[in-house]
């Protein structure tokens, strides 16, 4: 029995090139996956690419299905974005953590 999240969620990889620029930047966001459940959502976890082994400047964003992760999508406007500083042994951890805070609600 598939145990249902409240929202769905989009996994976007942000696959940073050598010289992007802000007008390039959408061109480097990829759909990942869209997960609604507690066993997708982990199979979608355990599929990501480590953090430690993307490429400097590229990363992932966890979005409701509904929104794109760039400022233009007008689900954003008034949103912003989280940064923290932590040591980066800790950072698949705290990564794992946020993102089931996030998908839990």
């Amino acid at each position: 029995m598939a145990l249902m999240l409240e929202h769905e969620w989009t996994a976007w990889y942000d696959h940073a090139r050598p010289g992007r620029t802000a007008n390039d930047y959408e061109k480097t966001l990829h759909k990942y996956c869209v997960f609604n459940t507690i066993q997708t959502f982990w199979g979608t976890f355990y599929n990501m690419s480590a953090l430690q082994t993307l490429p400097v400047k590229s990363g992932y964003h966890i979005m409701k299905s509904d929104a794109k992760p760039v400022w233009e999508d007008s689900k954003n406007r008034t949103g912003g974005i989280w940064q923290i500083r932590i040591r980066k042994d800790d950072g698949p951890l705290v990564w794992k953590e946020l993102l089931m805070a996030l998908v839990s609600d």
